[in-house]
């Protein structure tokens, strides 16, 4: 079945009663996982096939002869969204004075639905889709949805200074360039490959974002070209498009714009050289051929703003005022490009999915605030070979690692780099696999040229971190030919404190794009996730190693029995399961407490070995420290933290 929208023969009921003098009001508007069964015509639904949750929209535009706003549905609505579905239908509700509630407007997405994910408490899967409602001169249109979620018809024109203009669905991503979506993260782009996202370099020109525009530069004796490859061409096939760009021409500048298939050598163009502010627009049937839009420049330079395709013979990407200057039509919305740019690749431009962040394959990985590292051995520096914060380790002697107060780590090499290479790096116990693709990113800042992003598998792989005075992205893409073994940060020389490496979070995660970290519209690096679960990162991390902590008083950690006068045999229950049978890393002030018959108690420092373990807790040995003290054999012991200064770290670490 076809995708499309119609007004619903309850609709049209509705809406000729406005001709009395009835007004429109919206009551709700709901999205779906239902199709259309075969045979019934969509206009005769009165509900929807499948309802699954509330939507909401943005505020109307009331104009004239039509009402016009976006349907918005979010998983984070209404508490979550508990379960994913495949979002195939939505209806637009509203208030009939003699029927009731009724479905006004019907969409449906035919063979093509989107799958929205639950609600993880985290990323928010965003689906919008443009409604426009036309209706007849002669109506009376006065929508009264809940208070404060609309404007007026009047404060909407002071608001836009538009009349009567009909703006049509952009099918091109990213085709505002006063403040486009670029994760690529640069100002310049030369040579072919990915530039801002959705756009390509095709041959080695120049591309650079200056004055809220794209400039382009042809290459050297070539010309420059910039393209949008379409994704799913067949479902434009043999129709009329519209591909248009709201450019300032410079002197000496010639251009074009076309829309292509070089693989079938098909081509649709229009030429402009006419310097000034200008719209170029180019309309075409796109038969079977069509696969791509490109912008050209031939000579001098040009100064993109704007680029839309769209269905129909007429462009709708900007109008004239009353001066006689072009302005755009559509309001700029960053969020919503941002969403779809998401989507795909920022350096092969492939669909990747619709999750907007992937799941984090490391432990303890955000930095960016000092109070949601897990650091169970309690240091705020950590000076040479060893670990470091839970999961992490320093595998040098001259290597540094310190907490930053306000957020974020320090990792630093000092007295020189000698072998081996110092690399603060954390060690994977169930890595990907060999064949999956994998990428590893960091969100980073250094003044020095001697870091590098770093993993190890069959080969050790590597990319620098250039200097910068702003936080920065840094990440590494590759198809793994072995089992991940590790990842990390790289010092190639000494760098000392002042010029370490800070790093605010990093991740692992499946696929060919990095799902860290964002630009916001002001150029600024975001983390897409907020800080992560204290508990459920704790957890994670004691399966490698457990700190018993003292309380107040005198903490009991265990119960045995003396197998000697020299030994104890105790039982320490533990919170989690360990993943392996651990050792004792760290212990001060163990002691071991019995009471006796005649009243006497005895408190005696012991050393504690592990020599079993299970799913619940470790079996251990508990040997006394002095000769001064001896258990009594069969006897029944506490073993305790004393409460000045103790530690008892259970260490199962790779």
């Amino acid at each position: 079945m076809e995708a499309g929208f119609t007004i619903t023969k309850q609709g049209w009921h509705l809406l000729a009663k406005l001709l009395a003098g009835d007004k429109l009001e919206i009551s709700k508007i709901m999205v779906g996982s239902g199709k259309v069964p075969e045979g019934v015509n969509p206009g005769e639904i009165t509900e929807l096939v499948r309802p699954v949750a509330l939507a909401t929209s943005t505020v109307p535009q009331v104009e004239d002869k039509q009402v016009s706003f976006i349907v918005e549905y979010r998983n984070d609505l209404n508490g979550g969204l508990a379960e994913g579905f495949w979002l195939n239908e939505f209806g637009v509700y509203a208030n009939d004075p003699d029927e009731g509630e009724v479905l006004l407007y019907y969409a449906t997405m035919g063979d093509y639905p989107q799958y929205v994910a639950a609600y993880n408490g985290q990323a928010v899967d965003v689906r919008r889709y443009p409604v426009v409602i036309a209706l007849s001169e002669c109506y009376n249109v006065e929508l009264k949805p809940p208070a404060g979620a609309w404007v007026t018809f009047e404060e909407l024109a002071e608001t836009l200074k538009l009349r009567g203009y009909h703006s049509n669905l952009n099918l091109l991503i990213n085709g505002d360039f006063r403040k486009p979506v670029n994760r690529n993260g640069k100002r310049e782009y030369t040579g072919v490959g990915a530039t801002i996202d959705g756009w390509k370099n095709f041959r080695t020109n120049v591309v650079k974002l200056e004055d809220n525009k794209l400039y382009l530069y042809p290459a050297t004796n070539n010309t420059g070209l910039i393209m949008q490859v379409i994704d799913t061409p067949s479902l434009l096939y043999n129709k009329d498009l519209t591909f248009s760009i709201l450019v300032n021409v410079p002197e000496n500048c010639q251009g074009r714009i076309s829309a292509d298939n070089t693989a079938v050598s098909m081509q649709e163009y229009t030429s402009f050289s006419t310097p000034g502010l200008q719209l170029i627009s180019l309309s075409f049937n796109s038969g079977d051929w069509f696969n791509s839009v490109r912008i050209e420049v031939i000579a001098g330079h040009l100064e993109a703003i704007a680029a839309k395709l769209e269905l129909g013979s007429v462009q709708t990407l900007a109008h004239k005022d009353e001066n006689g200057n072009w302005v755009l039509n559509d309001p700029p919305n960053y969020d919503l490009q941002y969403a779809l740019c998401s989507q795909c690749s920022p350096i092969t431009g492939k669909f990747v999915g619709s999750q907007h962040s992937n799941p984090n394959l490391l432990d303890n990985a955000y930095w960016a605030d000092k109070d949601y590292i897990i650091n169970q051995r309690g240091q705020d520096e950590y000076a040479g070979q060893g670990f470091t914060i839970d999961r992490w380790a320093n595998n040098n002697d001259n290597a540094f690692l310190s907490l930053q107060q306000d957020g974020g780590i320090l990792f630093y090499t000092q007295n020189g780099t000698t072998a081996p290479t110092p690399i603060f790096f954390t060690a994977l116990e169930h890595g990907p696999k060999t064949g999956e693709t994998i990428t590893f990113s960091a969100l980073c800042k250094t003044n020095s040229n001697m870091f590098l992003l770093a993993l190890q598998e069959n080969i050790y792989k590597t990319v620098r971190i250039l200097p910068s005075s702003d936080y920065c992205l840094v990440y590494l893409t590759m198809q793994l030919t072995g089992s991940l073994q590790w990842v990390g940060f790289r010092d190639t020389g000494s760098s000392g404190g002042n010029d370490g490496l800070y790093i605010k979070a990093a991740k692992l995660e499946l696929g060919p794009v990095q799902t860290l970290a964002h630009k916001d519209e002001n150029g600024n690096w975001i983390l897409n996730d907020p800080p992560p679960n204290k508990a459920l990162e704790l957890a994670k991390c004691q399966r490698y190693q457990i700190e018993l902590k003292k309380s107040n008083s005198d903490s009991n950690i265990g119960f045995g029995i003396a197998n000697t006068t020299r030994n104890v045999t105790a039982f320490i229950p533990l919170p989690v399961s360990l993943r392996n049978k651990p050792i004792i890393a760290n212990q001060k002030k163990v002691m071991c407490m019995g009471i006796f018959s005649t009243g006497h108690i005895l408190q005696a420092p012991v050393n504690v070995s592990v020599y079993s373990y299970t799913s619940s807790g470790i079996h251990v040995n508990c040997e006394l420290m002095s000769n001064d003290y001896n258990f009594i054999q069969g006897n029944s012991y506490q073993v305790y933290l004393q409460l000045q200064q103790s530690q008892f770290l259970i260490d199962a670490n790779l």
